[in-house]
């Protein structure tokens, strides 16, 4: 039988050490964390009601349906990033997600007020989801933190400790939070203090945390060995964490345990803190909701109440016949079962003894700490290599249920005053935490899980090329500079695609100054030289693609993309300017330059990232850098029509944006090379690690050979099948992707009598699903990528086939939705119709790379260049068509053809397309001997990487 008690420490090691510093930070860190998420629901009080607290600060009309929608929004991005979370801070370390992850959410909390002020409830919303969005990774995280830093007979004390901050937190916010409203900070007190504290927390960890033992400067010796010590004999924890073994994770029945039981606890927990409160008032008539104390109380009981179950479980440790098997189960059976007997009680509770239902409630959700030593730590005992990856799990799953856990109860009681119907809700979730911890005592387990150690598939995948290569590929850093380049260049396109949309929104306000703010001038143009002025921007757009393309082959991409991006923000500063003085027509050719600047863009972006993206992180990278196109789109649109009723007015929405892109100009200049040979900081090892990855990739690929000596191979490129087959895909995805964003609102205006372009949000929705989607979609490419799963070139078509097949269904069906009635379906459609596009950013748009990464760019001018020409040709096409547009026979029309583009050109692309590099991607022989000892032939490089496709397949299927 294991034992819970373990002799581990020498004399020499200190009781007090480095660890309860990392777990008093990681304490401070929740109790932070939980005073951002509840800080509003004390303020929200202050804040529509100015009668409650202090007078002298701003009060809003928010009816009760709005301040749910508020309260709520914080979960609705909490969810999202739980896995996500655990992943990353699994792969680049605890400290580094925790960091990013508090001091944004700090600084969102510091500019709640003024975000309310500026932008309302709406601006408020999303600030409160973003919020939520950065705090989804603080669980996993701090998983992922103890399962390096807590020994194995530590680590149920230590996890409880942490986590008892999570309720310090909310006791402290809640207790304090009045009292600060009351005073002469009023309620933006509550947001700064809280900001605050925030940034202080931050410097703290900054300075004393590490992510491992390993990274930290001062821990003793004798404290590191012994953590190392107990995590390496009883974990057996390897210096090096393979990729995640989503199967045997998924199919391991101690972690479908473990899921359910934190499923079963989140229903009964959120049950009992959402629902017994409208039962208290509406059954015992006590509201202890209106009373700061009583709100607390049940918190306060918890924190303390941890304390005493980590006292009662070191007393368990000196047991010698006790497991840790069973205290897990005996702390989680505590932490459920006498729950579930008070949730049954509760229900019989008369009006006459409301102190003893206090007291029960209370007494309920502090004794769920226990659980604090049960399932919660549970996930670090079955695999500390990848705790925060199962807390993330499992966290995400049992926040959905404490979404549905408050409308189930609404579902079964219709009348509040019925106290039949509120047993009915309290033996229901008894029964839940009945059943989930019954799981868990038969099921659990802590004995680490044999998937903890996966084997190397990398090394093992990559051992049969060349004996010197393993070791250049594997040893590449996790997060390097290459990572660096792409965030500047996911902001570079986020700045771009800021500068192309601020007219979208600017030019309502410029021609009715009664929509925004009347004190700026306004302009009387009619429809027609509206739509001129919106589509100038194309005009010179199409032009600089190869032109483009070829600079940045010749010159290196650093510097068109500087130049396109820092002049297409000073023009963006000057149009106010250039409006009032020359009208539309000197504005229009204003944009006509915006646009050739911005030409040169996209090709610019694939060249750079052929240079830096290594095949095996290819897809992934350069899907997160075109992910910033829409996240400049989302910004934009969000938040132009607040600027644009601001004092600023609407020329502020140029300024904004222009001055965006000067301030991303300076960082790009400064910590930006056309290639890794270029940049002066990079390592020797993630160099080398880039410039030799992938089939046929030689160093020239990574910019060794002067680009004056690659000469681009016209004909052959022209002549050559899986590029046709490119152009043709790219054609026919833009031809469907701008017919969906144009004409999709003119359709549900004038059939389904719905306006999105005159709401913000709902103009913003598709591309935020884009840009999370594109998130997702990164997310299983790794988990393909990194099991073998499939190869390359099935990989780009079957993510390319649901970015296009999926829109595709989607337009059909839109055109059958007629009636007004459904235009909740038609947004959802088409918001997924979008979001769903973003696949082809994992398929034919990173193709360019894959057939040439020396002339990725010029191949990407091409395309882009024909796809943007299709993308002018879409809506002249449908004005042929559609003649009636309260006609939906010719709107179907319309569809059909489109769905017809999106399959045929898919279809091509799954039987011609190729990932093998084409033998004229290399330059001549001569060249190729200046740079390597052994000249190599073209044509051998493009036959070994397609037989190399070939294998690839062969042993995937078998």
């Amino acid at each position: 039988m294991e034992k819970f008690k373990i002799q581990y420490c020498s004399k020499r090691c200190p009781l007090i050490g480095t660890r309860h510093i990392q777990c008093f930070l990681c304490f401070c860190c929740l109790s932070l964390a939980y005073a951002l998420r509840v800080n509003l629901s004390v303020a929200i009080v202050a804040m529509t009601d100015k009668n409650a607290t202090q007078s002298d600060y701003e009060e809003f009309e928010w009816n009760e349906s709005v301040k749910s929608y508020l309260l709520s929004s914080f979960f609705w991005g909490y969810i999202t990033t739980q896995i996500p979370g655990g992943h990353i801070a699994q792969k680049y370390g605890a400290k580094i997600i925790l960091l990013i992850g508090v001091t944004l959410c700090s600084l969102l909390t510091l500019l709640t007020p003024v975000a309310a002020h500026i932008g309302g409830w709406k601006l408020l919303f999303a600030v409160r989801v973003i919020q939520g969005l950065l705090q989804g990774a603080v669980h996993p995280a701090t998983h992922a933190m103890l399962a390096k830093w807590a020994p194995v007979e530590e680590r149920g004390a230590l996890g409880t400790f942490c986590y008892s901050g999570s309720q310090f937190g909310t006791v402290v916010t809640l207790a304090v939070s009045g009292y600060i409203a009351d005073s002469s900070a009023g309620w933006p007190g509550i947001f700064y203090i809280s900001g605050s504290m925030g940034f202080i927390w931050a410097i703290c960890w900054y300075l004393f945390a590490a992510s491992t033992p390993a990274e930290h400067k001062s821990i003793s010796p004798e404290e590191k060995k012994m953590i190392e010590n107990s995590l390496g004999q009883v974990d057996n924890t390897p210096k090096t964490v393979g990729p995640t073994p989503w199967v045997k994770i998924f199919t391991s029945p101690p972690f479908i345990s473990l899921i359910i039981v934190h499923c079963t606890h989140m229903w009964g927990f959120w049950t009992l803190l959402t629902q017994i409160p409208n039962y208290m008032k509406n059954i015992l008539g006590v509201d202890i909701k209106n009373s700061a104390l009583l709100s607390s109380l049940p918190y306060a009981v918890m924190c303390v109440l941890s304390f005493c179950f980590i006292y009662l479980s070191k007393l368990l440790s000196k047991k010698e016949n006790l497991s840790l098997a069973f205290s897990r189960k005996f702390f989680n059976s505590i932490g459920h079962w006498i729950p579930m007997i008070s949730l049954a009680a509760l229900g019989y509770v008369t009006e006459e003894h409301s102190t003893l239902a206090v007291v029960l409630l209370t007494l309920t959700v502090g004794i769920s700490a226990a659980t604090y030593l049960g399932f919660q730590v549970n996930h670090i005992d079955l695999s500390p290599n990848y705790a925060g990856t199962l807390m993330g799990i499992t966290n995400g799953a049992a926040n959905v249920m404490s979404a549905l856990a408050p409308l189930a109860v609404g579902v079964v009681v219709d009348d509040v005053t019925n106290v039949i119907e509120w047993r009915m809700v309290f033996f229901i979730a008894a029964g839940f935490y009945f059943f989930g911890n019954l799981l868990f005592v038969l099921l659990g387990k802590t004995d680490v899980q044999s998937w903890n150690s996966p084997e190397d598939a990398l090394a093992k995948r990559m051992s049969i090329i060349d004996p010197e290569t393993p070791a250049l590929i594997t040893n590449g850093p996790r997060f390097g500079v290459r990572h660096i380049q792409c965030l500047l260049v996911f902001c570079g396109l986020a700045v771009a695609y800021a500068l192309r949309v601020n007219l979208s929104v600017a030019i309502v306000a410029m021609t009715d100054r009664n929509a925004t703010n009347p004190n700026f001038e306004e302009f009387d143009w009619d429809e027609s030289i509206k739509s001129y002025l919106l589509s100038s921007f194309f005009w010179g757009y199409v032009i600089t693609q190869v032109p483009g393309g070829y600079l940045s082959h010749k010159y290196g991409a650093k510097f068109t993309f500087f130049f396109g991006v820092l002049i297409c923000s000073v023009l963006a500063l000057l149009t106010p300017l250039f409006a009032e003085i020359g009208d539309w027509p000197l504005l229009l050719i204003l944009r006509s330059v915006q646009g050739l600047c911005q030409g040169m863009i996209f090709p610019s972006t694939h060249t750079f990232l052929s240079k830096w993206a290594p095949a095996e992180e290819r897809g992934r990278l350069v899907s997160y850098c075109y992910s910033g196109a829409q996240f400049g789109t989302v910004i934009m649109l969000s938040i132009s029509g607040f600027i644009a009723s601001s004092w600023m007015g609407w020329p502020s929405i140029f300024y904004v944006s222009g001055l965006a892109g000067l301030v991303w100009a300076v960082f790009w200049y400064f910590f930006c090379a056309s290639t890794p040979a270029e940049h002066p900081t990079i390592t020797v090892n993630e160099r080398r690690y880039i410039e030799t990855s992938g089939p046929g990739r030689r160093p020239s690929d990574a910019g060794r050979i002067e680009a004056s000596e690659l000469k681009t191979p016209w004909l052959k490129i022209f002549t050559s099948v899986p590029f046709l087959t490119l152009l043709i895909v790219h054609c026919a995805n833009n031809w469907g992707f701008w017919t969906l964003l144009t004409e999709i609102p003119t359709y549900m205006k004038n059939i389904l009598g719905m306006d999105i372009r005159s709401n913000g949000p709902l103009s913003a929705l598709p591309y935020l699903a884009m840009t999370l989607l594109s998130y997702g979609f990164i997310f299983v490419a790794d988990i393909i990528n990194h099991n073998s799963v499939m190869p390359l070139f099935f990989s780009r078509k079957l993510f390319n086939t649901l970015g296009m097949w999926i829109p595709m269904m989607a337009l059909i069906g839109l055109g059958y939705i007629t009636t007004g009635d459904s235009t909740k379906l038609a947004i959802v459609l088409l918001t997924i119709a979008v979001g769903a596009n973003a696949a082809t950013y994992l398929g034919f748009q990173v193709n360019h790379i894959d057939l040439s990464p020396n002339f990725a760019g010029t191949l990407m001018g091409i395309t882009n260049c024909a796809a943007n020409i299709m993308s002018i040709i879409a809506p002249l096409t449908v004005g042929l068509i559609v003649t009636d547009e309260t006609n939906p026979l010719q709107w179907r029309i319309v569809f059909y053809i489109t769905a017809g583009f999106y399959f045929f050109g898919n279809l091509l692309f799954v039987i011609f397309g190729r990932t093998s590099p084409r033998a004229w991607n290399l330059p001549t022989s001569r060249t190729l001997s200046s740079t390597s000892s052994s000249p190599i032939h073209a044509s051998n490089i493009e036959a070994a990487a397609t037989v190399s496709e070939t294998d690839q397949l062969l042993s995937n299927s078998t």
